[in-house]
């Protein structure tokens, strides 16, 4: 193909065909680099324990799963992030510091954002998402711990970052990952 691409271009035979194919090569990109919504499937996906509370400008808690069995699947996590000040906080962009782990954002209205993942594997959207004095959104945490295969074992820390305009908030979990 680079044969025919380089002919193209050098000889100008055909620049309807060079066109051609340089947009079906970057719509085939961008499609791929997009992804899928990956299926959330495993015996330990109900969100464990009650939620915790997270409030922008306090320290960043983390949540420990304690021992996680690569065989029995992911696990997920919800998080209360709350806005304790006295303006609108806005969302930019949330993003995983690891590709083993996703999050979502459940709006109050019961609208979804995401799941959101780590840069590199796939587009970080803008989503502007905005919660006002007062008000509370949940993010839920999924960790998948045989995304790594048996080179993922053992322990593990991972984030998920807002980028918000009051700057970055970042928040995660631990886990000891077993076979």
């Amino acid at each position: 193909m680079l044969k025919f691409l380089k002919y193209n271009l050098t000889m100008k035979k055909n620049p309807l065909a060079v066109v051609v194919i340089v947009i079906v090569a970057i719509s085939a990109f961008l499609l791929l680099s997009r992804g899928s919504a990956p299926k959330i499937s495993g015996t330990n996906l109900e969100p464990q324990a009650a939620a915790i509370t997270l409030a922008f400008g306090k320290d960043a808690p983390r949540y420990d799963f304690g021992t996680v069995s690569m065989t029995k699947g992911k696990v997920a996590r919800d998080f209360t992030i709350a806005n304790e000040s006295d303006k609108a906080i806005l969302i930019r962009k949330a993003m995983t510091s690891c590709m083993c782990t996703e999050a979502t954002l459940m709006l109050a209205n019961g609208e979804t954002k995401g799941p959101f993942g780590m840069p590199g594997h796939g587009i970080v959207p803008e989503i502007n998402v905005n919660i006002p004095p007062s008000e509370a959104l949940t993010a839920r945490v999924v960790f998948d711990p045989a995304a790594h295969g048996p080179a993922g074992i053992g322990n593990v820390e991972r984030d998920v970052l807002l980028e918000t305009d009051g700057g970055e908030y970042i928040f995660g979990f631990t886990a000891q990952v077993t076979p």
